[in-house]
């Protein structure tokens, strides 16, 4: 995100609660992109990072994620160091249950777990 967005900057690991982590979004190459699947069960966590960036980079960051036409922008509450913050991340549009994610796909999100360091928190990327 860092850099994609000239504003972005880390805030730091949160957790999600009720969401899934799935790689059912048809991405343009046909493999699986990264969803947040809402299952509404507090026992389903997902571990993310959570970025700020200046309202003036909206556009751009809607633009890179295909708004509107891949994804939708959603509000979700996130965790962080036992405090719920308001935060927004894309919902898949057009999903496809048994899609995989390419290889480079699946090690980008690993390397971006491993950085932040919650590789051991995460579900599993595939």
């Amino acid at each position: 995100m860092v850099g994609r967005i000239r504003s972005a900057s880390t805030v730091g690991p949160a957790k999600v609660y009720g969401y899934r982590r799935l790689f059912h979004k048809v991405g343009r190459d046909g493999t699986g992109k990264a969803d947040l699947w809402e299952t509404g069960r507090s026992t389903d966590v997902v571990w993310g990072v959570v970025y700020e960036i200046a309202g003036k980079d909206q556009a751009q960051l809607d633009q890179i994620e295909d708004f509107g036409l891949g994804y939708n922008r959603i509000r979700i509450n996130a965790w962080m160091n036992g405090l719920e913050h308001m935060a927004f991340t894309y919902r898949a549009i057009l999903i496809q249950p048994d899609l995989e994610p390419a290889d480079w796909y699946a090690e980008l999100v690993r390397k971006g777990a491993e950085a932040h360091g919650i590789l051991h928190l995460a579900d599993p990327l595939r």
